[in-house]
């Protein structure tokens, strides 16, 4: 097992047509996400105009998980889907997409070579909680949308705030202990 933390005073944030875009993670290292080389890349984006289109990524899966706002997303002849804080949709890069509404969303773009998962976790302030990995995955990240935690695993203790982004590599069957030291939101990911 690899851990990796990669704080959040190190991310480039990109200005887009319709906000801001943060690449959080991208596999292999040596992707480049403009020539689309990539096997699955990790983002947030900020969506600060009402109507959005999204760039059309063929041979890429898209999860999106809506961290702030809502918005609806339009999949031009397939359907339409009203998000709101922390709930996902999945769907095909090469589709015709647009959003309606501002907010902050959470991205894993991923290549037929990977599957992944996205999910959310609140804590509260002194609240702890365990987390067994019961399936071997390739890579598992927590990422800390707000507040501040301590996650313990082995004899591994960090502490990890707002923006952070914390990496395991091939974690194996691992137990986590995560401690609220704020109230915290956080996303999960989980890539196969």
């Amino acid at each position: 097992m690899q851990i990796q933390i990669i704080p959040a005073n190190i991310f480039f944030h990109k200005t887009w047509s319709g906000g801001t875009s943060t690449e959080l993670f991208i596999y292999p290292p040596t992707a480049d996400y403009t020539k689309k080389d990539f096997q699955f890349r990790l983002s947030t984006a900020t969506v600060e105009v009402e109507t959005s289109e999204f760039t059309e990524l063929p041979g890429i899966f898209r999860k999106i998980m809506i961290l702030e706002g809502e918005t609806e997303l339009i999949h031009e002849n397939q359907y339409s889907k009203l998000l709101r804080k922390f709930d996902t949709d999945n769907f095909k890069g090469d589709w015709k997409t647009k959003s309606i509404g501002s907010c902050v969303d959470f991205n894993l773009m991923i290549k037929s070579d990977f599957t992944g998962d996205l999910k959310s976790l609140t804590l509260e302030v002194e609240q702890t909680l365990h987390y067994p990995l019961k399936n071997k995955c390739r890579f598992f990240f927590f990422y800390i949308y707000t507040g501040k935690i301590e996650i313990k695993i082995n004899d591994l203790c960090q502490t990890l705030e707002k923006g952070d982004l914390l990496v395991f590599t091939d974690p194996g069957f691992a137990h986590f202990s995560i401690l609220g030291l704020d109230d915290a939101e956080i996303v999960m990911v989980k890539i196969e």
